[in-house]
């Protein structure tokens, strides 16, 4: 038996999907284009596919608020 950890990230780009956007800042309407990874951290793990089921954008950090 042997575990492994997964590391997950999400990171804000750039439009082109060319660099991770320096500054985390946009207009009410404006597209945010995210990156979801998983991780392993040997390596020794078979290729994961990391399916992102659903997304919500807040004004704060608090996950119940309501997005509008």
């Amino acid at each position: 038996f042997s575990e492994e950890k997964l590391v997950f990230s999400l990171r804000l780009m750039e439009e082109n999907w060319s660099a991770e956007k320096m500054t985390p800042t946009f207009q009410l309407g404006d597209r945010a284009h995210l990156q979801a990874q998983v991780h392993t951290h040997t390596g020794s793990h078979v290729p994961l596919r990391l399916f992102v089921d659903h997304c919500v954008a807040t004004l704060t950090p608090d996950w119940s608020t309501s997005p509008y």
